[in-house]
């Protein structure tokens, strides 16, 4: 009787355990930079209910009336993304993305350079999207605009993405990503003694 309860008790964990990890995790990602503010909304779901939410400001440069700055501010925020890229690919490349909507408005002030700026972000956008839809799975077409503005000196891009990843999957991209970061740190506390 004991054996018969133990092993429809084993036979129903494993069940739970298996459902467990083909159920979906939602992450929301709203990314906006423009002279006023810069900030990363992240929120991540299951079954609707938030299990992490977080905004993160974007630190400020010292001197912020130089149009050289928000380039360079705007810069270095694409280095970060470049780098956590880097370190969640695994994750990424197990990601659906459900929906992704990118919009930009630049302008130099100078009709001739405004276009030929519209033109290079048309190109940056494709580059990143390419390797994005490389990577991910897409399950919708991205919107992606760009608006030039021919007399005035402006800069503000806004995205908007949407995914699923499975839970199951999501574990094991995390503690693959901290092993890394543990084995790394050990290498470098070792290298400095």
């Amino acid at each position: 009787m004991w054996v018969v309860l133990l092993i429809l008790g084993l036979i129903l964990l494993a069940v739970l355990l298996l459902g467990l990890f083909l159920i979906r995790l939602h992450m929301h990602v709203a990314f906006l930079y423009d002279e006023d503010e810069q900030f990363i909304h992240t929120l991540v779901q299951l079954f609707g209910i938030p299990l992490y939410e977080k905004n993160l400001t974007l630190e400020e440069a010292e001197d912020e009336g130089a149009q050289s700055d928000h380039l360079h501010r705007f810069s270095s925020v694409l280095k970060t993304i470049k780098t956590n890229v880097r370190r969640f690919e695994k994750m990424i490349r197990k990601t659906s993305i459900e929906e992704l909507v990118w919009t930009t408005t630049a302008g130099t002030g100078d009709a001739a350079l405004s276009g030929m700026a519209g033109g290079s972000i048309w190109a940056a956008k494709s580059m990143l999207l390419g390797q994005l839809m490389h990577t991910a799975i897409m399950k919708t077409n991205p919107k992606v605009n760009v608006q030039t503005d021919f007399q005035n000196r402006t800069f503000k891009t806004e995205m908007y993405c949407m995914g699923s990843i499975r839970l199951g999957q999501a574990i094991r991209a995390f503690l693959s990503v901290s092993g890394k970061e543990s084995k790394h740190k050990a290498k470098k506390g070792g290298n400095q003694q």
